[in-house]
């Protein structure tokens, strides 16, 4: 998914220092200029999900993206330190997918 989509929200693996490694990508603030997908939900069950992904930015957040059985793309995050997901608040907001980027 990330090899797919993930260069065009500031993501890849070439910018890692550890490029022949799946596991290894970096993420390059600025790169993604379009709006923040927001906490909205995806309604999504295990059985829909694909594949996820994670990784940790140089802040310390750590970002989360599952591909539905379609192709779409999810995505949450959390900032270091906080218990909240994607900017909501502690203990009332549990982690919800926010579709990402459509279906190819």
């Amino acid at each position: 998914m990330l090899d797919r989509i993930g260069h065009e929200y500031g993501w890849a693996k070439e910018w890692s220092d550890a490029q022949s490694e799946w596991w290894h990508i970096k993420y390059r603030a600025g790169v993604w200029s379009g709006s923040d997908p927001g906490p909205s939900g995806s309604g999504l069950t295990e059985e829909d999900v694909l594949g996820v992904a994670s990784a940790v930015s140089s802040s310390g957040a750590l970002h989360v993206f599952a591909e539905d059985k379609d192709g779409a793309i999810y995505y949450c995050w959390q900032r270091a330190g906080e218990t909240a997901w994607s900017g909501g608040q502690p203990g009332r907001q549990v982690a919800s997918l926010s579709r990402f980027a459509p279906a190819p």
